[in-house]
């Protein structure tokens, strides 16, 4: 399958490598490719938009007339399914989906609804893609912002909380290498203990 990406910034650039790490054919281009955008999303077989929501409308604009008959993947925050019909048109495939920088190394949590159009196939095609970045469960659209708080921002939270926690250690009087060794050894714990043990670290008794 040839996919086409459009968007390499942060969360662009950790699908196209966890895309080539799976062995697809891969092109990518950004807002300003313009010519470059049509002409490949006409020969791709799967269109994956991951631009920044200010630069969508003219994408949408660029490629709204060679993808009516393929899937497109949109992974933009906060534009709705009605949004991408009234660009696109009614009859075109969407999945929105939202997932996390995690994808790369396949750690993601990733959620997705379809338009109205989209038929078993794409949904096929839209879990096979999220499954190369991790785990993925299929929500309402009402649901997506609430998912994206959750999860499309949850890495930032927990690395905030963090360096939070490692300056706090830093305090007490640890270094710095000493810090960060308690703060991800006993993060890595907290989420293996679930895992291994079938119940959460706060069960335990101390």
């Amino acid at each position: 399958m040839s996919v086409l990406v459009i968007g390499k910034g942060e969360m662009g650039r950790r699908i196209i490598d966890g895309l080539l790490k799976e062995g697809c054919m891969v092109n990518a281009t950004s807002r300003s490719t313009k010519a470059l955008n049509r002409e490949f999303a006409g020969r791709a077989d799967l269109v994956i938009i991951a631009v920044k929501q200010v630069d969508l409308d003219e994408v949408l604009e660029q490629i709204k007339d060679v993808v009516q008959d393929k899937l497109v993947i949109t992974v933009v925050a906060g534009k709705t399914l009605k949004y991408y019909a009234e660009h696109l048109g009614a009859s075109a495939h969407i999945a929105r989906a939202m997932t996390n920088i995690g994808f790369e190394t396949k750690d993601a949590m990733s959620a997705y609804c379809l338009s109205d159009a989209c038929v078993s196939a794409d949904e096929k095609i839209v879990q096979s893609f999220l499954s190369i970045g991790g785990s993925f469960v299929s929500i309402r659209e009402d649901q997506m912002n609430a998912f994206t708080a959750a999860a499309g921002c949850g890495i930032g939270i927990a690395a905030h909380i963090a360096a939070d926690w490692e300056a706090a250690c830093m305090a007490l009087g640890f270094d710095k290498k000493t810090s960060k060794m308690i703060v991800e050894s006993t993060l890595s714990a907290t989420v293996k203990l679930p895992i291994l043990c079938g119940k959460l670290p706060n069960k335990y008794k101390l």
